[in-house]
């Protein structure tokens, strides 16, 4: 598949996402994850897909394989969203660590200073 292809994908899920139309943008993002395993957007838009259905704990399977497939250097959003995960869990030392390890990731700054919260925790 092309970048742009893939992009249009990746578009159509968060679209899928924001609709609540879980199952769809479960679908797509698992493609895309298939497609690139070595890239993160697959991974991101699948966990956070599971942490809006209430599924966190398979948002943290789907982010660990992201960080075990994906560079290095991309691994600043896979730990935001592995934070926001975490903090839905109650597992508040864990997300602050997962959170600190994104470094420089806009959201992670923000999750980080409580402008963000889960609105329920599992």
């Amino acid at each position: 598949m092309e970048r742009e292809d893939l992009q249009l994908l990746a578009e159509i899920g968060l679209l899928a996402l924001s609709r609540c139309r879980i199952s769809h943008a479960e679908t797509i993002f698992t493609a895309l994850e298939l497609a690139r395993p070595a890239s993160v957007g697959g991974y991101v838009g699948l966990a956070t897909t599971h942490v809006f259905a209430g599924r966190p704990n398979e948002a943290l399977t789907t982010l660990s394989n992201g960080l075990r497939n994906s560079p290095i250097e991309e691994h600043g959003l896979l730990h935001t969203i592995r934070g926001f995960a975490l903090r839905c869990l109650g597992m508040n030392a864990a997300s602050d660590q997962a959170l600190d390890m994104a470094g420089d990731v806009p959201l992670a700054r923000a999750l980080r200073r409580g402008a963000i919260a889960p609105a329920y925790e599992a």
